[in-house]
């Protein structure tokens, strides 16, 4: 091999691999339809006049936000001098989402930027 060439590397993972950060069952909305005329159990039946609008399943998408919430707060007690760039690094989010949230912590009180932007740092609360 010299300097400059471009390989390949593949990682095969196994069925039980998840990139989720809470461990779920499998949803029944998930399974294929069995044969017949049964309507599948979760999430695609139709709405019904009057009553509330289904939720469209946001319960693990919160659960995945509200994790990602105390690990922020855990990391800035760790180094209140820590930067967005280095949050969605280590969180493996875009910088983006991390701004959401430290907007969402802030917002609740729970959180607190003090000083400059280059020499400031986080402040729990």
């Amino acid at each position: 091999m010299e300097d400059g060439d471009i390989f390949r590397i593949t990682v095969p993972l196994d069925d039980s691999y998840s990139f989720d950060f809470v461990d779920e069952p499998q949803k029944a909305g998930n399974e294929p339809q069995k044969a017949g005329n049964e309507p599948q159990k979760a999430g695609n039946e139709p709405q019904k006049a009057g009553n509330e609008p289904q939720k469209a399943g946001n319960e693990p998408q919160k659960a995945v936000r509200q994790h990602r919430l105390e690990r922020i707060i855990e990391i800035i007690l760790d180094n209140p001098h820590i930067t967005r760039i280095e949050l969605s690094s280590l969180l493996r989010v875009s910088e983006a989402t991390i701004k959401r949230d430290l907007s969402e912590l802030n917002k609740r009180g729970e959180i607190e930027y003090i000083g400059s932007s280059k020499a400031g740092k986080w402040v729990v609360k």
